[in-house]
């Protein structure tokens, strides 16, 4: 563990309280709509459990009435984000996360449109090797070790 772990555990805990706050709940009553007990609650809460798993995560969050757990946690509302006409939940990010991950999103794809072209160059240069060989092989000459072309 390190030290932004715990930090990391009492930020999770803190939200947790406040939306179970927020929808009226004790601690008790939260570990029974999320099939936990309260001790776990209570740990969640403070910050004790440093990595919760996952199952414990979607549990607490579905019983907040929030579609995912990751949703919950980086999200600012205290009100989970209502279904789209589908029923589905809505995922609306806010036009500076959008661009941001846009942003991001094209880094990401200038970093991987250049390792292509790299990738090109050094199969473009080992095939110029593998055709110097196979034609030096064809006129009886021994192939050499560290062959360059």
């Amino acid at each position: 563990m390190t030290e932004g772990d715990g930090d990391a555990a009492g930020r999770l805990g803190l939200r947790i309280a406040l939306l179970r706050v927020k929808a009226g709940w004790t601690q008790p009553q939260l570990g029974v709509r999320a099939g936990l007990s309260k001790a776990t609650i209570n740990k969640l809460e403070r910050g004790v459990t440093k990595n919760p798993g996952v199952a414990t995560l979607a549990r607490v969050a579905a019983a907040l009435g929030w579609p995912d757990y990751v949703l919950m946690l980086e999200s600012d509302a205290l009100e989970p984000p209502a279904p789209n006409a589908n029923g589905l939940p809505r995922r609306a990010a806010a036009a500076g996360d959008l661009q941001s991950l846009r942003a991001e999103q094209a880094e990401e794809f200038a970093e991987l449109r250049r390792l292509v072209v790299e990738a090109r160059d050094e199969t473009t240069a080992l095939l110029r090797t593998v055709r110097a060989l196979l034609e030096r092989n064809r006129q009886g000459e021994p192939a050499q070790r560290g062959l360059a072309t």
